[in-house]
C-alpha cells in the first residue's frame, strides 16, 4: 500500500508499489480523458446500489462516448475494479451547421456535480469536426447532453440541442483557447464552466504566447448555456461566443521553449474545478505539456486553489496559476513518470466522508505503452490544505 503522502516525495520503494486498479475485462480499464466519478441510481431496480460512473473519450471511432463503472463488493476490504459500460452515441442536430467536417469526434466529457444519486446525469462534452491529430485545425465546440440512466448497461442520450459556445479557427489564431475540456462546478446558486487547452497558434515571432490557456464563465444554472447578456452581446456571432470580458483567464503555462515543449506556446489544458465540502476552498487541477504521445507524453498534473471561484487561484509558492511559465515550477499532483506510469490527465474528484476518490487516466503504463487506462487513487487534503494522494482506491 503507498502511504498517504504528496507524490512529489514518495521515495523510490514507494513508487515501485504502485499498481492499477484490477478490470472485470480487459477492455475496461481502457480510457482516456476520463470524467470525474458521478453517482448514478438506475430507474430499472435491478441494480438497487447506487454506483459511480465516469465517462471516457474515444469509444467506437472517436463518435461516442464509454462508460466505465468503478465497482466495489460488499466486503470493505475488497479491491475496487473497473467494469465495462455500454458505449454513448450522441448525434448533435447542430454539428453540421457549425462544424466543417462531417468526421466529429467527441473529447473529455464531464458531469454536472450532485450531492445525491442521479438517474438523470448532465453531461458536457468537447466535438470537433476533424481529425484529432490534425493539430493544425481549432474547429470545436463545447455541447451538452442530458442521460437517463436506465440501467448499468443502458443509458439514452439526448443532446441539448445548440452548442455551449464554439471557437472559431480566426479566434485561436488572434488568441483565443480551444473550446475543449469544459469542466463544470457549482457555487452556490452559480454554475462555472472552464474550457481551454494549449495555443500555439498566432502571428508574430512569439506564436501563440499569447493565446491559449483556461478561461472561465458563469452560465445560467437553469438552461446551462451561456448566460443570456452574454448570448445577447454575441448576438449574430453565435456561437462563437468567446471574448475577454465575460471569459475570465484562470490558467495559463507560457514561454516553454525547449526540445520538449511547444514554441513560444501555452502548454496547459484539461482544467477541472473541485468545490471541497469540507473546507469551502476550490481547486483547480490543470494538465502541463504534451498528451497523446504514449511513453513519449509529457502529462502532468498541477494544482492551485482559491476561496473564491472566480479566483485567483494560487499554486504553493504563492504563485497565480494565470501567471505560470517556463520560470515556475508550479505545484505538482502526480508527475509525468510515477514508476513507469506515465503522462497522468484528467484529474476528477469524487469526495466521501473523510476522504475522496481522484481519478485519472495514463498516457502509458507497463504493458499498455500506446492505450491510455484509468487510475483511482485515495485523495484527503493535509494540515496545510492540500490534496494528498494514497493508495489505490
Amino acid at each position: 500500500m503507498l502511504s498517504l503522502l504528496p507524490l512529489l516525495f514518495l521515495t523510490p520503494t514507494l513508487l515501485s508499489a504502485l499498481t492499477p486498479i484490477p478490470c472485470k475485462t480487459p477492455e475496461a480499464c481502457i480510457g482516456g480523458d476520463p470524467s470525474s466519478l458521478h453517482l448514478v441510481q438506475p430507474l430499472d431496480g435491478e441494480d438497487p446500489t447506487p454506483t459511480l460512473m465516469l465517462a471516457v473519450s474515444g469509444s467506437g471511432a472517436g463518435e461516442a462516448f464509454g462508460v466505465r463503472y468503478l465497482h466495489q463488493d460488499d466486503n470493505d476490504n475488497s479491491e475496487s475494479y473497473w467494469v465495462m459500460g455500454p458505449d454513448s452515441y450522441l448525434d448533435p442536430p447542430w454539428s453540421s451547421l457549425y462544424l466543417t467536417n462531417g468526421n466529429i469526434a467527441f473529447w473529455a466529457p464531464e458531469f454536472v456535480p450532485a450531492s445525491e444519486p442521479e438517474s438523470e446525469v448532465k453531461m458536457y462534452y468537447s466535438i470537433s469536426g476533424v481529425d484529432p491529430s490534425v493539430s493544425s485545425i481549432s474547429e470545436f465546440c463545447v455541447g451538452l447532453a442530458y442521460g437517463t440512466v436506465n440501467s448499468l448497461e443502458n443509458i439514452t442520450w439526448v443532446d441539448a440541442g445548440q452548442p455551449v459556445v464554439c471557437v472559431s479557427s480566426s479566434q485561436a489564431n488572434n488568441g483565443a483557447p480551444h473550446a475543449i475540456d469544459p469542466s463544470v462546478v457549482k457555487s452556490g446558486q452559480s454554475l462555472y464552466l472552464t474550457i481551454g487547452s494549449w495555443s500555439d497558434y498566432g502571428d508574430g515571432e512569439n506564436q501563440g504566447a499569447r493565446g491559449g490557456g483556461i478561461w472561465m464563465t458563469e452560465l445560467d444554472p437553469k438552461t446551462g448555456m451561456l448566460k443570456t447578456e452574454v448570448l445577447e452581446e454575441c448576438g449574430d456571432s453565435f456561437p462563437n461566443c468567446f471574448n475577454n470580458v465575460d471569459f475570465i483567464n484562470a490558467a495559463n503555462h507560457r514561454g516553454y521553449n525547449t526540445d520538449e515543449g511547444y514554441l513560444d506556446g501555452n502548454s496547459i489544458e484539461a482544467s477541472y474545478i473541485y468545490h471541497h465540502p469540507l473546507t469551502e476552498e476550490y481547486f483547480m487541477f490543470v494538465n502541463w505539456f504534451y498528451c497523446c504521445g504514449g511513453v513519449d507524453s509529457t502529462y502532468q498534473i498541477m494544482v492551485g486553489k482559491s476561496l473564491d471561484i472566480e479566483g485567483p487561484y494560487y499554486d504553493k509558492d504563492g504563485i497565480a496559476l494565470v501567471n505560470t511559465s517556463a520560470n515556475t515550477t508550479g505545484t505538482t499532483v502526480i508527475p509525468t513518470n510515477t514508476s513507469g506510469f506515465i503522462g497522468p490527465g484528467h484529474a476528477g474528484i469524487y469526495w466521501e466522508g473523510e476522504e475522496g476518490i481522484f481519478t485519472n487516466h495514463w498516457e502509458a503504463s507497463p504493458g499498455n505503452n500506446m492505450l491510455r487506462t484509468l487510475h483511482a487513487w485515495r485523495v484527503r487534503i493535509d494540515e496545510d490544505g492540500w490534496p494528498v494522494l494514497g493508495d489505490i482506491y
